[in-house]
């Protein structure tokens, strides 16, 4: 990987939250599985502390944790010292594989890694105690689906953890522009609020989450988790130091989005009804 601060580098220390050099076995991992993936390479360069503050009081001592779109493993890892078991899974496998080996050079032993996604995991109705999916919301077309099975597959009282992007990413690409890091940035710009504007006038069906890679205006998502089940927990902050990764507001436009959805404690026995993708 190259040492050069890639432009997410440079906007989290100047805007969010600064960006330290990854340890040395950290480094080498990610040189052999992911050597093209700058923004692993700057997720880990947070720091392990970051994260383990941020799921402090999300994630149960001793509890069952599901990692959906867990990139190469920072948040699996914060996870893997609170809880007995985490699974992560991720449909990029060379970020599986950052995982697998990242938790073998740790030396951490309660970490499953696998491709796929929340439903090819195919796991038994109420089986974690977290759920963690953190900036991949925004990629999944249909994500009241994503919902719905994160609900049937905590258990009652288990919590969810979600992160997206939000319209002030459309500013961070102009910025990414001006500041001549990545011209070609400009097009994204322009496709993003092209999407955003005049999505509505798609000949599929409208629906509120229609396009999946524009962001989730709060109401909408707050709707679906509603209607999936979930209740949000206004008060889900954790112990330690608060911090974020991402400025809340860049250019007077909201940056990112965070949340804590919970299933309600006397939620029903949900039975095994595992979805099948293959028939879709």
């Amino acid at each position: 990987m190259s040492k050069n601060l890639s432009a997410l580098e440079l906007f989290l220390n100047r805007y969010g939250h600064p960006v330290s050099e990854c340890r040395a076995d950290i480094l080498a991992v990610l040189q052999q599985t992911c050597p093209n993936d700058a923004f692993s390479l700057v997720m880990w360069g947070l720091g392990t502390e970051f994260y383990e503050n941020k799921l402090n009081g999300i994630v149960p001592l001793g509890g069952s944790v599901l990692d959906v779109g867990c990139g190469a493993g920072t948040w699996t890892m914060a996870a893997s010292t609170i809880a007995e078991e985490v699974i992560a899974v991720d449909i990029y496998e060379p970020r599986i594989a950052a995982v697998t080996k990242m938790a073998a050079a740790l030396q951490v032993d309660n970490i499953k890694a696998q491709h796929g996604d929340i439903f090819s995991l195919q796991a038994e109705s109420n089986s974690f105690d977290t759920i963690i999916c953190f900036n991949t919301l925004q990629f999944i077309k249909d994500y009241d689906a994503v919902l719905q099975e994160a609900y049937r597959l905590l258990k009652p009282g288990g919590k969810f953890y979600c992160s997206m992007a939000d319209w002030g990413i459309i500013m961070y690409y102009l910025w990414e522009s001006l500041h001549g890091l990545a011209p070609g940035k400009i097009a994204n710009v322009i496709k993003c609020l092209v999407k955003s504007q005049f999505s509505s006038f798609s000949l599929e069906p409208s629906k509120p989450n229609y396009y999946n890679g524009v962001y989730l205006r709060d109401q909408n998502f707050l709707r679906e988790a509603h209607h999936a089940g979930f209740l949000l927990v206004e008060d889900a902050t954790t112990e330690g130091p608060i911090t974020e990764i991402y400025p809340k507001v860049f250019w007077m436009m909201p940056f990112f989005n965070e949340y804590v959805l919970k299933k309600s404690e006397d939620a029903p026995f949900i039975s095994r009804t595992v979805r099948n993708v293959e028939n879709e």
